[in-house]
C-alpha cells in the first residue's frame, strides 16, 4: 500500500512539473503583444454586397526572448487580405491555414525588419471579410450588423484557442455606414468613432435604433 502511494505521488508530481514546464514554454513562445488596435470598418452600401471592408492598424511590441523578423496574424478564413504595410512600407506576406478544433483560422505571415526585444512595430492590414450567412457572431443586413471577437473579424497575433490566451488591448474603432445605421461598441463615442482606453477586444453592432438619453445614460432601443 505504501509503495503504491509513493508511486502515485511521484506520478502526480511529474505531471505537475511537466504541466508547469509546458506552461512556461507556452508563455515563452509568445513573441508579439498588441499595444493598440486602430480599425476602420466600412459596411456595404448595397443589400446584395456581403463584404465588410476594413483596415486594421496594429501597434505591436516584441515580448519574445530575442530579435524578431517574422509576424503571424490570425483572422477568419473568409477574409481576403489585399495589402500589408510594416512601418508604412509595403510588406511581404504569405497566407496559410491553422486548424482550431473542428474549424480553421487563416494565418497571415509577414516578414518584418529585425525588431529587438522590447521594440515596437506598426502593421497595417487592408482586407475585406465575406459574410456568406448571418450568425450570432457576425451579421450583415440592411437593418442590423454585428461583428463579435469570436468571428475573428480582425487580424491579431494570438488566437483565443492558445493556452497563452487571446490578445487584449486598447482600441480605436471607426464604423462607416452608408445606410446611417447607429453604431454601438465599447469606449467613449464621438460620432461613429469609439475610443476604448482599457484593454479589450474590438467589436461592434449597428441598427436602426431609437436613442433615449436619461441622466447622462444613452439607451438604444430597437
Amino acid at each position: 500500500m505504501y509503495k503504491n502511494s509513493v508511486f502515485l505521488l511521484s506520478f502526480l508530481l511529474l505531471l505537475f512539473i511537466g504541466s508547469v514546464n509546458a506552461q512556461d514554454e507556452t508563455r515563452a513562445s509568445k513573441t508579439w503583444d498588441v499595444q493598440k488596435y486602430d480599425i476602420t470598418a466600412t459596411l456595404p452600401a448595397a443589400e446584395t454586397d456581403r463584404y465588410l471592408n476594413a483596415k486594421a492598424i496594429l501597434t505591436l511590441k516584441n515580448v519574445g526572448a530575442g530579435a524578431a523578423t517574422r509576424l503571424t496574424l490570425r483572422i477568419s478564413p473568409n477574409a481576403e487580405v489585399s495589402a500589408v504595410k510594416v512601418n508604412d512600407s509595403i510588406g511581404d506576406f504569405t497566407k496559410g491555414e491553422e486548424k482550431i478544433g473542428t474549424g480553421t483560422l487563416q494565418r497571415i505571415i509577414v516578414r518584418t525588419p529585425s525588431i529587438q526585444q522590447g521594440g515596437n512595430i506598426s502593421v497595417a492590414v487592408d482586407y475585406k471579410l465575406k459574410v456568406a450567412e448571418n450568425s450570432g457572431l457576425n451579421t450583415l443586413s440592411p437593418i442590423s450588423t454585428q461583428f463579435l471577437p469570436l468571428s475573428f473579424w480582425y487580424p491579431t497575433p494570438n488566437s483565443w484557442y492558445f493556452a497563452r490566451g487571446a490578445d487584449y488591448a486598447p482600441f480605436r474603432l471607426q464604423v462607416n455606414s452608408a445606410s446611417n445605421q447607429i453604431a454601438a461598441s465599447s469606449g467613449a463615442q464621438t460620432n461613429n468613432i469609439f475610443e476604448q482606453k482599457l484593454s479589450g477586444q474590438p467589436f461592434f453592432a449597428t441598427g436602426n435604433w431609437d436613442v433615449i438619453n436619461s441622466s447622462n445614460v444613452t439607451v438604444l432601443i430597437a
